[in-house]
């Protein structure tokens, strides 16, 4: 199956055989910024989730995908109008 990034930049065979990787992200001041899935051994980013069980249901859906490809949820086009460092600066006070 192929499988196709959450910002759809990325796209790789995936095989039932393959093992999908949840890594917590922490930023600045130990905020938990997301959790990001991979598949195990690729370093491409297949996506972000705002808690744990949103990236465990992903993993989820991706394995019981039986169509010849699949789109990671999430997916959303950045516009230019939010701005990013406002948004973290919000968390550190």
């Amino acid at each position: 199956m192929l499988l196709i990034s959450q910002d759809h930049d990325y796209a790789v065979e995936f095989s039932p055989t393959d093992m999908l990787q949840i890594v917590e992200v922490i930023g600045p001041n130990e905020i938990r910024m997301g959790y990001d899935v991979f598949i195990q051994g690729d370093d491409h980013l297949l996506g972000t989730f705002d808690d744990l069980q949103e990236a465990l249901d992903e993993c989820k859906a991706i394995r019981a995908c039986t169509a010849p490809e699949h789109y990671v949820s999430g997916y959303c086009a950045y516009d230019g109008e939010v701005d990013w460092n406002a948004l973290v600066s919000e968390h550190d006070t």
